[in-house]
């Protein structure tokens, strides 16, 4: 298990929403309002991944590099680099699951006091 990881996503801009995608896992995806809701939901979303995968025993593959990710044309997006801190994971899982997870079954833990307020939590 790593202490951090980077990993790129693509954030693709509509009217009044930003989709963020991550490259390297197929079907990952949040969205959030502005660029910092939608980095904060991202970062969630790769931190609960990555540790999932961990916990589980499969391989996390190697991040791909910025300039090779393709963009759509006509789109309006970005490539950012998402970093995830992992040691406060790897030390209990909380009581909480974030809103999305809910929605996520493969997305389930993580932790309520690293990088998120009481509103990403249902109760």
């Amino acid at each position: 298990m790593r202490d951090q990881y980077v990993f790129p996503a693509i954030f693709d801009y509509s009217e009044g929403s930003i989709s963020v995608t991550f490259p390297d896992f197929p079907g990952a995806a949040i969205s959030g309002a502005t660029d910092e809701e939608a980095l904060r939901l991202a970062t969630i979303c790769l931190m609960q991944l990555l540790y999932s995968m961990e916990r589980s025993g499969n391989r996390i593959p190697e991040p791909t590099q910025l300039e090779a990710i393709p963009l759509e044309e006509g789109r309006t997006q970005t490539v950012v680099s998402v970093a995830v801190l992992m040691p406060p994971t790897h030390q209990a899982i909380p009581q909480g699951y974030p809103k999305f997870a809910v929605r996520r079954k493969n997305l389930r833990y993580a932790r309520r006091d690293i990088l998120f307020d009481e509103s990403d939590f249902v109760e």
